[in-house]
């Protein structure tokens, strides 16, 4: 199986003030605006300051943390407390939940839940209270020491005892910790969703939830790595159920390193006792079958849409409807091409064709893992990229970016089911079209004045435009990744 980060770190800095007795806390990305935010906390006396992180480091800017935000000591927030961050929730932007801190005091059981103010958060150097006001104060009946606890997205919450192996899943009651209903005492963790007892992941292990539904074990004394998938649909017995990395590779992660997803498949590796910080790209490799998952979403969707378009524009020579010329003038501005307005519509309807047949058929669509996908484009990494035909690598690649929409891991990662169909009509265009060129995303606010002579080349506007037809709604896909 393949080691989970194959490369050397992307960046190494040693910190001057982030060192020994501070533990670091990802409080993940904003849905809109603002900056991903890491806690730089220190458990002995409850200081601690707030960091702007940036995950895509580089050798020549290696520093995650470029910017201080707010600084709070807690009087309270401090000793043997596990903080576990419990990020915005929702796999819709409807459904989207409010970021909440869990503090877990193992000894006592007493639990309590903040609500995180990110705007609070990000004020450079300032004293802020950030974790402001507290929802809920209860005690756990079985959750106590021994335990920890590891937000796994979506409202479950991992209770690992190590010693044993007994592991369960509760649900987070939001209604629990909800802002308008004051501070609650109803235990936060109400509903047991999985339990099961590990053989082989116990004292001595680490868990580290990487997003999209995988969990990182490590073992410290040997360098064992491994990556489950988390399977949400397991109740009783294990939900662990598939390894998708293993390695051993002693010395590369200290016994005391702390390991924290910090969004976009980057790992920081921070090792206390000398400050040293570095940034690792995990190679994820997909938890379902991504080319499974392109068919159905090209079945449902990008084919029946592409195929609407068709048939409104017409065929070749004709005047297309009165009712489509709306949507056309709109995405294509066809009457202003330098080839003239039948050549342009002509083109239009050649290319909408040809991409329909070529969805129609998918033989061209293979799955490609992280780094063959990397190896095929040097320096780009998408969700699909394609080589027109008769070019000697034609056809379109999917990587691991291919997948469901989640606020997972405390980032927006993955394409909704319309993100997804628009990007396989996208790369069908690329494929039937040795001219087409990408002018402008549908997201840029160029799309809506790049020239006709490229919008007929350009794979965004069929995606868009056929979208347009088929349900009669303009939808800008990359500004609203979710759908």
């Amino acid at each position: 199986m393949p080691d989970p980060f194959p490369d050397p770190p992307i960046s190494t800095i040693t910190f001057s003030s982030i060192i020994s007795g501070h533990k670091l806390i990802y409080l993940g990305a904003p849905f809109t605006g603002g900056h991903s935010l890491t806690m730089d906390w220190e458990p002995a006396n409850g200081h601690s300051r707030v960091w702007q992180t940036e995950r895509k480091t580089t050798a020549a800017k290696p520093d995650p943390f470029p910017i201080q935000g707010a600084e709070r000591t807690f009087a309270t927030i401090k000793g043997n407390i596990q903080v576990v961050n419990l990020f915005f929730n929702g796999d819709s932007a409807g459904a989207l939940s409010p970021p909440l801190t869990l503090g877990f005091e193992p000894g006592s059981k007493r639990a309590r839940v903040w609500l995180l103010d990110r705007g609070a958060a990000e004020q450079a150097g300032v004293d802020v209270d950030y974790l402001l006001p507290k929802l809920n104060e209860s005690f756990f009946s079985t959750i106590g020491p021994g335990h920890e606890l590891t937000y796994l997205d979506f409202d479950a919450v991992l209770d690992w005892e190590p010693a044993s192996g007994h592991t369960r899943i509760w649900r987070l009651d939001r209604s629990r910790a909800d802002l308008e209903a004051g501070i609650s005492a109803a235990d936060p963790l109400p509903t047991k969703l999985a339990e099961t007892t590990f053989s082989t992941i116990r004292s001595g292990h680490e868990l580290v939830y990487l997003s999209g539904d995988t969990v990182l074990d490590r073992e410290r004394s040997t360098g064992l790595l491994r990556v489950w998938r988390y399977d949400r649909n397991v109740s009783s017995g294990d939900f662990l159920p598939d390894s998708l990395h293993e390695a051993t590779v002693p010395g590369r992660f200290a016994a005391d390193e702390q390991l924290l997803y910090i969004g976009g498949d980057r790992v920081l590796a921070f090792l206390p006792s000398t400050g040293v910080a570095r940034v690792f790209d995990y190679d994820r490799v997909p938890v379902e079958d991504t080319k499974q998952l392109a068919l159905d979403d090209v079945e449902q969707r990008s084919l029946p849409w592409v195929t609407a378009a068709v048939e409104a524009v017409g065929p070749e020579g004709t005047s297309p409807p009165a009712g489509v010329l709306p949507q056309l003038q709109t995405h294509f501005r066809f009457q202003s091409a330098s080839i003239g307005e039948a050549a342009a519509l002509d083109q239009i309807r050649k290319t909408l064709t040809e991409a329909r047949d070529a969805l129609a058929d998918m033989s061209q669509v293979k799955a490609l893992t992280k780094r063959e996908m990397k190896a095929r484009e040097p320096g780009k990494y998408n969700a699909a990229s394609t080589f027109p035909r008769g070019n000697p690598n034609e056809g379109t690649a999917i990587s691991p970016e291919y997948r469901r929409w989640g606020f997972t891991g405390g980032s927006s990662e993955g394409r909704g089911d319309e993100l997804r169909a628009a990007i396989m009509i996208h790369e069908a265009v690329h494929f039937v079209d040795p001219n087409g060129k990408d002018a402008a995303t549908e997201a840029e606010k160029k799309y809506d004045t790049i020239s006709a002579d490229q919008a007929i080349h350009n794979p965004s506007t069929y995606a868009t435009f056929a979208r347009h037809v088929a349900t009669e709604e303009e939808l800008r896909f990359g500004k609203q990744p979710w759908r």
